[in-house]
């Protein structure tokens, strides 16, 4: 799955995801990356609250709760209730920096959180916080072409993030 969103093919790892819920219908991280994934990618953010209050249904290990609370934050965002999702997306930003240099693919998930903020804080009405958010992430969203992030980014913030 990883390698097609490396790629700029998200949806050609979609079947694998599916599958890997087939054969882990009661696995917590797998039920966390396919709502993840219904949420970057997908647009169904029912199925991705369904999986989401599955896997609470588990326990999560130390590492999978960050990721947990941000994936609530950004259904809240995408439900567009930005006041409620900054809070649970700032816990999970506090909780993914303490593992920033337990591997390099943390900066990445830390930066994609970091544009979710940007994005939350600019539908609430403080620009100044999401311009800030935003800067910080963008150098790695660029350099990874995250298209779809930059343009989520983009409409949120608007020509400020570029300048």
């Amino acid at each position: 799955c990883e390698v097609y969103s490396a790629g700029g093919r998200p949806n050609d790892g979609r079947p694998s995801r599916e599958r890997s819920l087939e054969l882990a219908p009661d696995n917590p991280t797998v039920m966390l990356d396919v709502a993840h994934y219904e949420i970057r990618h997908g647009g169904n953010v029912r199925r991705a609250r369904e999986l989401l209050n599955r896997a609470r249904d588990h326990a999560l290990n130390d590492l999978s709760i960050p990721f947990a609370t941000r994936l609530e934050g950004q259904i809240l965002l995408e439900e567009g209730r930005p006041r409620e999702a900054i809070p649970l997306l700032e816990d999970a930003h506090r909780r993914f920096t303490a593992f920033r240099h337990a591997s390099p693919l943390m900066g990445d998930v830390i930066d994609h959180t970091e544009a979710d903020l940007a994005r939350a804080y600019a539908a609430a009405g403080e620009p100044d916080v999401a311009l800030r958010y935003a800067r910080q992430a963008l150098p790695r969203l660029q350099a990874q072409k995250s298209d779809g992030v930059l343009a989520k980014l983009r409409a949120a913030i608007g020509p400020a993030l570029d300048e």
